[in-house]
């Protein structure tokens, strides 16, 4: 608890998740530890009405009283892009306040890939990199705003598979920006951008890291 450790039960239906998850919220229980098991599916829309009537933040910093937050079937959620935002800033916000505990049916999680810095380039350089990795060699930068990471993964939902792209900032490791689309498109990227920039507004002398995909290295 005191490393707000994160826990992803997955499987097909029948495997045993919901009794294990049941267990691990009674054990905690009997250890003095607040524990809130909820569906993900009503959470995300009770912060969704949350998010259009006042501000989101102060509802999810009511959820802090929890050490530990129980979502079951996560992958049941409906994720428009207004409801994926609202899933996506809970999970951000649980990252550093407490451990999360998410329950999803199916062969593999309701999302895949994460953030998998690999070299810098210069977005209009083509062909191979040889630029030093200064991410991997550098300790964790001091102050937030100093270098932000992005990537892209893609999420299954009711609603057919989502592209979510995601900016993070590696001082904290928090999501400090994302933006969905069922396209993986440079639009895709530049939306997830605007809204870090617009939200942080960084200074000079940010750095900021992804791979080489061509929604990173495109010229627009």
């Amino acid at each position: 608890m005191k490393q707000a450790v994160n826990l992803l039960l997955f499987g097909p239906s029948g495997t045993g998740k919901t009794p294990l998850a049941t267990g691990v919220a009674y054990a905690l229980l009997e250890q003095g530890i607040r524990v809130k098991y909820v569906s993900a599916v009503n959470l995300v829309q009770q912060l969704q009405v949350a998010r259009n009537e006042l501000p989101l933040p102060e509802a999810l910093t009511r959820l802090d009283r929890y050490a530990v937050l129980i979502l079951d079937d996560i992958g049941d959620v409906r994720q428009s892009e207004q409801e994926a935002h609202v899933l996506f800033e809970l999970i951000a916000h649980r990252y550093e306040t407490g451990s999360l505990v998410a329950k999803a049916s199916g062969k593999k999680p309701p999302w895949q890939g994460g953030i998998t810095p690999e070299k810098i380039c210069h977005p209009t350089e083509q062909g191979n990199c040889r630029q030093p990795d200064r991410i991997v060699d550098a300790e964790y930068p001091a102050h937030p705003n100093q270098v932000w990471a992005g990537d892209i993964t893609y999420l299954r939902t009711q609603a057919g598979w989502m592209y979510l792209a995601i900016v993070m900032d590696l001082h904290s490791r928090k999501m400090i920006g994302w933006a969905m689309d069922k396209r993986m498109t440079t639009a895709l990227v530049e939306r997830a951008m605007q809204m870090t920039i617009t939200l942080r507004n960084p200074g000079k002398g940010l750095i900021f890291h992804s791979d080489r995909g061509s929604q990173y290295t495109s010229k627009r």
